[in-house]
């Protein structure tokens, strides 16, 4: 998990709660020697007790719920930071919406590339990106890579007409 890792290499928060959905779950071990190999960092690592079942982690009223309950649950004195670049949208939606509606000491923090756009095409000049990735191939840590779509802000007609568009096509 790229953003995470970026977050707690900027922020070094003195506790991480991880919070898993079924998917996630099987990627807990490699998640944690990921974040236990940050150099001269220590933080506590907690997974969240409650795993997100898959079949519900695309119900916006579920995650929501679900969010506002744990962060309640952790919540103290202390700035709770929610990474809201690694989830679906609509866990990402319901972090934001805990965020802005809450009475809580939250930041949401949300990892953007330097362009503001997709990473298709991004050239790394990071030494630090490489030389971590490099050390977590050689302890044995598999990535899964995946190529999305541009993330790019759209016009909502636009995006109609191009569905409409491709219905037409069907017909």
């Amino acid at each position: 998990d790229g953003p995470l890792l970026h977050i707690v290499r900027v922020y070094r928060p003195e506790k991480i709660v991880l919070v898993h959905s079924e998917r996630s779950l099987t990627k807990h071990d490699k998640l944690v020697k990921a974040l236990k190999s940050i150099k001269d960092y220590s933080p506590e690592i907690i997974q969240d007790g409650g795993v997100l079942p898959d079949a519900q982690v695309a119900i916006f009223d579920k995650m929501y719920d679900t969010v506002s309950s744990i962060v309640k649950k952790y919540i103290s004195d202390d700035e709770i930071i929610l990474n809201i670049s690694s989830a679906t949208p609509q866990i990402i939606s319901a972090m934001f919406a805990v965020n802005r509606i809450s009475d809580f000491n939250v930041t949401a923090v949300q990892v953007v590339t330097p362009q503001h756009k997709s990473n298709e095409g991004l050239r790394h000049d990071n030494q630090e990106d490489i030389d971590t990735f490099n050390k977590l191939k050689k302890a044995g840590i598999d990535f899964d890579v995946r190529k999305v779509p541009s993330d790019s802000k759209g016009n909502m007609d636009e995006i109609l007409k191009k569905a409409q568009d491709e219905l037409n096509k069907l017909k």
